[in-house]
């Protein structure tokens, strides 16, 4: 019979615990626990993250028409064996090169948002726990997130805009 002490069962459980977020990546993409999709739909959250990366690149930096985003994203979404995202009824609304993509998965609503990485410290913050799916695409240097559409609500408090000048505080009364 073989003894294992108890401080070398120790060293291994630390050693696994280490390396587990490495054993839980798929290619790039790292399911965070605890998430809210299971494994038999994670399929479909990888095919929706690679969705989002190509209309991303049409979207920012191809600058395709809308017409023509919505064209191709109904073309992909059919060959991926289901619209996950409802072309018809996204807005691809231009404000520099941050995106937000809804998508459903399992009756779930989901948002991926996509930015430059360079800008995402002025995004919404969103907590580690409510992050599906995060990664980077790196031809462009931009940071996607998955998360469901309560993570940006929960948590967030309106604060109000800091004044530098007694004149802005005058002005609002």
């Amino acid at each position: 019979m073989i003894r294992i002490r108890p401080s070398i069962l120790l060293a291994g459980l630390l050693i696994f615990s280490i390396l587990m977020p490495q054993v839980m990546e798929a290619a790039s993409y790292a399911l965070l626990p605890p998430s809210i999709i299971d494994q038999a739909c994670f399929s479909q959250l990888l095919t929706a993250v690679r969705i989002g990366k190509m209309i991303y690149r049409m979207d920012a930096f191809d600058r395709l028409p809308t017409d023509v985003l919505k064209e191709r994203l109904e073309a992909l979404s059919s060959e991926a064996g289901g619209p996950v995202f409802d072309a018809r009824n996204i807005d691809f609304k231009k404000k520099g090169f941050t995106r937000y993509y809804l998508f459903t998965i399992d009756g779930k609503s989901l948002i991926m948002r996509v930015c430059l990485t360079s800008e995402l410290r002025f995004q919404p913050e969103i907590l580690e726990n409510d992050t599906i799916v995060k990664g980077e695409i790196e031809s462009v240097k931009a940071t996607y997130q998955v998360f469901d559409m309560r993570s940006l609500v929960v948590g967030h408090k309106i604060q109000p805009r800091a004044t530098f000048h007694s004149r802005e505080t005058e002005r609002s009364s």
